[in-house]
């Protein structure tokens, strides 16, 4: 492709060696060659950084800065202040990206006066996300992209698409980001909130549902995943995007991330009482009560309130309704299937 406009793709890194070589040579074999490839290494204490050094020696894109451990949002945010690319693009240390991708991301960006450039980002276990980074090739067939006005993106955000849109990991034009930096004191969801501020900017989006970033699953670690959920920020990120639509009056809007503060309440519950951590359980189940005062909670739908009270007040039987309620949905869609096909 003729060379455009810079694009700096900002991956954080932190005690990734694992994927870390995976990942930048996503990056590296872009067909779309103006780009520099920035990686934040935030104070790692494995080979990562060795890894990177000699990718760098085959690739002069490829650019390091050291920090002190600092978490992921402080790595974004120095990513975002030593980028030098008009175009912003993060990725993380453990995922991959398409070979077209930037390519058809800066397409859509001019061509379409577009702020921001998502694709749907398909989730894979370790093994599947390889061999797809394999295959992908710069001869595949192009995705289709529909254009989200300002008005519109926002619905998407808080309902239709609120899953895709809470993650970092699209195209981002540099003017459209300016000032706004990731929240380096939340324990998690610190996309979620920078996405949603980005979003509140009224940007022009290009969509396409092809999944061509690959987001690995599965590797958190038990013991991390204790020490985030037993954050008491856990959940804030939510609450700051439901307080702030709920002073605006967009009430639906609102509820949907009431939904989510209670999802996460109910999450960090079941995983201390999994770890019996007695104290900070009674803590939870005091926040939940606190928080089915809210007004909002009264706007949820009556079994989604009823499985909340069940779960702070009966966490054993819970546990047994969330185990039969994937064979309940397929009973019920089965005979809801045969009721079509009898009575039409």
């Amino acid at each position: 492709m003729t060379e455009g406009k810079k694009v700096s793709i900002i991956i954080p890194m932190y005690n990734s060696e694992q994927f870390i070589k995976s990942c930048v040579q996503s990056a590296s074999r872009q067909s779309y060659a103006n780009l520099e490839i920035l990686i934040i290494d935030d104070g790692s204490t494995d080979h990562c950084l060795e890894i990177c050094k000699k990718l760098g020696e085959k690739d002069s894109r490829i650019r390091i800065i050291c920090q002190e451990n600092r978490g992921v949002s402080s790595a974004r945010n120095t990513g975002i202040d030593h980028a030098k690319g008009e175009y912003l693009f993060f990725l993380d240390s453990d995922d991959g990206i398409h070979p077209l991708l930037i390519e058809e991301g800066i397409k859509q960006a001019q061509a379409n006066h577009a702020d921001l450039v998502v694709c749907h980002s398909l989730r894979q276990k370790s093994r599947q996300l390889e061999e797809r980074l394999k295959c992908a090739s710069v001869t595949d067939k192009r995705p289709v992209w529909q254009i989200v006005e300002a008005r519109e993106l926002e619905e998407w955000f808080h309902t239709r698409n609120m899953l895709t849109l809470s993650r970092v990991g699209g195209l981002m034009d540099r003017n459209a980001i300016g000032a706004l930096r990731f929240d380096e004191e939340l324990p998690c969801g610190e996309d979620a909130l920078f996405m949603y501020h980005l979003i509140s900017r009224q940007l022009r989006m290009a969509y396409s549902q092809e999944g061509w970033y690959y987001y690995r699953t599965n590797l958190e670690s038990i013991t991390h995943s204790l020490t985030v959920t037993g954050d008491k920020k856990f959940y804030r990120y939510a609450k700051i995007i439901r307080d702030q639509e709920y002073k605006k009056g967009n009430l639906r809007f609102a509820t949907e991330w009431e939904g989510v503060v209670l999802f996460s309440m109910k999450k960090a519950f079941l995983k201390m009482k999994e770890s019996k951590n007695k104290s900070r359980s009674k803590e939870l189940r005091q926040q939940a009560l606190a928080e089915s005062k809210h007004p909002l909670f009264q706007m949820l739908p009556l079994r989604r309130r009823l499985l909340l009270y069940c779960c702070f007040s009966f966490p054993a039987f819970y546990r047994i309704l969330e185990r039969v309620r994937p064979y309940y949905k397929k009973i019920r869609n089965e005979i809801r299937f045969a009721d079509t096909k009898l009575f039409g």
